[in-house]
């Protein structure tokens, strides 16, 4: 660990945040280190699962009162294009930039289809098409322009759970 000639550590944990910071957690046994890295991963499972049931009764509260909610939540072939309010990170500012939405390759998905039709109906490793979202600073996208940020391998997107009682009604995020 060391430069002064410190041997290798054994049962370490190390832990990213979204804010590039790196933990290291040592422990004194396989078998801790094992458990501990089994209830961090619960905790991000749970966490998700949260995120995931807020994003639902949002929808599924709210969403009767939109007009085109029919339209907002099936799949669709084309790419949209809209400005957007984001914030690139816990602590960092919100801006606005022109967000472009490119869904999966059609033909992509039509070949997938066929091919989840001819597996066994056990087999639940089935890989989903996915498209991608890029972020620019203005709305004139051309192909030399380079965007701010790309997802490109996201399969859900949902709500945040607000960390105040009063949020949970006004939420749009």
């Amino acid at each position: 660990m060391d430069s002064q000639g410190g041997g290798n550590l054994q049962n370490v944990l190390s832990i990213s945040t979204a804010g590039n910071n790196r933990y290291l957690l040592h422990f004194n046994s396989l078998n801790s280190l094992t458990q501990w890295t089994a209830g961090i991963r619960l905790a991000m499972f749970e966490h998700a699962t949260l995120q995931e049931a807020y994003t639902g009764s949002l929808i599924a509260g709210k969403g009767r009162m939109l007009n085109n909610i029919g339209v907002i939540m099936e799949r669709t072939k084309f790419k949209s294009e809209d400005w957007a309010r984001v914030r690139f990170g816990a602590g960092t500012p919100w801006r606005r930039c022109w967000c472009v939405i490119t869904p999966p390759d059609e033909k992509e998905y039509q070949k997938l289809q066929k091919t989840l039709k001819k597996r066994p109906i056990y087999d639940r490793s089935t890989p989903v098409p996915k498209g991608d979202i890029k972020f620019y600073e203005t709305r004139k996208v051309t192909k030399k322009t380079r965007p701010i940020a790309t997802i490109n391998d996201a399969y859900s997107a949902y709500a945040i759970y607000p960390q105040s009682k009063p949020l949970i009604d006004q939420s749009t995020l």
